[in-house]
C-alpha cells in the first residue's frame, strides 16, 4: 500500500472517526425533544441510543474482516456512505420504528469505519509510532461526541433535532470525500468473508478476546454516562439544555486527554493492561460522587471530569494491544472487528441497564450501582489480560 504523508493520513483517518462518533453524541441533546415528539419513556428512549450498536453486536468481526480482504480505504468509505444515507433518512421520518432502524444502519456504517481505521493508522504510522498513533485515534470518540454535545443544542434551537441529523449527514459525507481523495487505494487481498481458519486464529487469541471484553465494559460505562448526562442535569440540577450538554461535552473532552495520556504512557513503557486495571478501579469509585453528592455542585463536576479523563486510558490501551496481540499483521482488521463486537454489546445494553436501574429505584443516586459494578468487572478483566499478555497469550481451546 502506498503510504500517504503520515500527518495527512493520520489526520484524515481520525477525522473519519470523529464524523462517525458524532452520530453517537447527537442523540444526547436531541433526547428531550425526541421523548416529547414520540411520547417515549426513559427506558424506551434509551433504545434510540443503543440501537446504534444493534447489528454491530453480531457483525463486528465481519466488518473488520471486510477491510482485511477488500481494502481498508474501501471499507472506510463504504461505512461513511452508509452513515450519510441513514442520517438523511432518519431526519425525515415520523415513525419511531423507522428512526430506530436508521440508527441501526448508522451503527453498521460506524462499524465499518471502526473495523478499518486502526489498521490504516498502524500502517500509516509504522511500528515505531504505532502506540502514539493509536492514542491519537482513541480520541476520535470523545471528540466526535463532544462536538455533537457542544453544537447540538444550538442547532436544535435554530431548527430542531431533524436539522441536527442533517448536519451529521453532511459531516459524514465530507469525511467520505476526504478519505476518497487523501487516502491511497490498495489492492484487495482477496479471500472469503467467512474464512473459518483465519477467524478461529483470531478467536483463539485470548488476549484479543479479553481486550474486547474490556472495551465492552468501558463502552457500556462511557455511552451510558455521556448519553444521559444532559437529561440527568436538566432533571436533577434544573440546568438548561445548553448548560447540561456542555457538562456532557466537558466529560468527553476530558476523555480526550485520557486517550492522549494513555498513548504517551504506553509509548513510555507502561503496560496497557495495567492502565486498564487502574482505569476500572477509578471509574467505579468516581461514579459515587458523580451521582450521589448533589449538595456541593463542584464535587459531581470534578468527579465527572476525572471520570472522563481516567476512562480515556482504556481505548488507548485496547487499540495498542490490537497492534501487538493480533495473530498476524494482515488480521489486525479482523481482530479489531472482534473487539467491536464486544464494544457494541456494551453500547447496546449499557444505557438500558442504567435507565432501568434509575427507573426501578426512582432516583439517579442509584446510577452508581451499575457503574461501579461494571468498573469492578473492567479492573478484574484487566488483571486477567495482564496475565495473558505476560505469558504470551496462548490460544484457548475452541
Amino acid at each position: 500500500m502506498k503510504r500517504p504523508s503520515p500527518a495527512v493520513g493520520i489526520a484524515t483517518v481520525w477525522a473519519c472517526g470523529v464524523a462517525g462518533a458524532f452520530q453517537i453524541g447527537k442523540t444526547a441533546p436531541a433526547l428531550p425533544g425526541l421523548m416529547d415528539q414520540f411520547n417515549l419513556s426513559l427506558t424506551a428512549s434509551s433504545w434510540i441510543i443503543s440501537a446504534f450498536s444493534l447489528l454491530a453486536v453480531f457483525l463486528g468481526i465481519f466488518a473488520g474482516r471486510f477491510g482485511d480482504i477488500r481494502g481498508y480505504r474501501n471499507s472506510l468509505c463504504l461505512g461513511l456512505a452508509l452513515i450519510t444515507v441513514a442520517s438523511v433518512a432518519g431526519s425525515v421520518t415520523f415513525s419511531t420504528s423507522v428512526l430506530i432502524a436508521t440508527r441501526v444502519a448508522e451503527g453498521l456504517g460506524f462499524l465499518l469505519v471502526m473495523g478499518s481505521a486502526p489498521s490504516l493508522m498502524h500502517r500509516i504510522a509504522g511500528p515505531q509510532k504505532s502506540s502514539v498513533a493509536m492514542g491519537i485515534w482513541g480520541t476520535f470518540m470523545p471528540v466526535g461526541t463532544a462536538a455533537a454535545l457542544l453544537v447540538g443544542p444550538t442547532i436544535i434551537e435554530f431548527g430542531d433535532w431533524r436539522l441536527l441529523w442533517q448536519v451529521s449527514a453532511f459531516l459524514a459525507f465530507s469525511a467520505l470525500i476526504a478519505a476518497y481523495l487523501l487516502l491511497p487505494s490498495e489492492a484487495p487481498r482477496g479471500g472469503r468473508l467467512f474464512n473459518a481458519a483465519e477467524l478461529l486464529l483470531v478467536l483463539r487469541k485470548r488476549s484479543i478476546l479479553l481486550a474486547g471484553f474490556c472495551f465492552c465494559l468501558y463502552s457500556a460505562i462511557f455511552v451510558s454516562v455521556v448519553g444521559f448526562i444532559p437529561l440527568w442535569l436538566t432533571q436533577v440540577n434544573q440546568l438548561s439544555l445548553q448548560y447540561a450538554s456542555f457538562g456532557a461535552a466537558l466529560f468527553a473532552l476530558c476523555n480526550i486527554l485520557g486517550n492522549l495520556a494513555g498513548g504517551w504512557l504506553i509509548h513510555r513503557g507502561f503496560l496497557p493492561a495495567h492502565l486498564i486495571v487502574f482505569s476500572g478501579i477509578s471509574l467505579g469509585l468516581l461514579a459515587i460522587p458523580m451521582f450521589v453528592v448533589t449538595d456541593i455542585a463542584a464535587v459531581p463536576v470534578l468527579a465527572t471530569m476525572a471520570h472522563g479523563a481516567l476512562g480515556g486510558l482504556v481505548p488507548a490501551s485496547v487499540f495498542a494491544l490490537l497492534a501487538t496481540q493480533s495473530p498476524r499483521p494482515d488480521l489486525i482488521g479482523t481482530s479489531s472487528g472482534l473487539t467491536m463486537n464486544l464494544l457494541n454489546i456494551g453500547q447496546l445494553f449499557g444505557p438500558p441497564i442504567l435507565a432501568l436501574t434509575v427507573s426501578s429505584m426512582g432516583s439517579w443516586s442509584w446510577a452508581p450501582l451499575m457503574l461501579t459494578t461494571f468498573g469492578a468487572g473492567l479492573a478484574a478483566t484487566g488483571l486477567w489480560l495482564a496475565r495473558e499478555v505476560a505469558r504470551g497469550s496462548t490460544p484457548a481451546a475452541v
